[in-house]
């Protein structure tokens, strides 16, 4: 028997405030005030797949939404 099992990392949504493995939820990354949907390095949100979970996450988390310029 392993005593150490790997497991997937869990991340938060931060529109519907669930957790979910890191691999299911999509990552945007707040950069120079323009909200990037990349990997890249910077201050990241995860967000679920589910339109309306991202759009709450957009007016509840991420500050001024309307003030960001969207990349994706």
């Amino acid at each position: 028997m392993r005593r150490h099992q790997s497991k997937k990392p869990m991340r938060r949504c931060v529109g519907c405030r669930q957790s979910f493995p890191q691999d299911e939820l999509l990552r945007y990354v707040l950069t120079d005030g323009i909200l990037n949907r990349d990997d890249i390095n910077g201050r990241g949100y995860y967000i679920c797949d589910n339109p309306k979970c991202q759009e709450a996450a957009l007016k509840r988390r991420i500050a001024n939404a309307k003030k960001y310029k969207r990349s994706y």
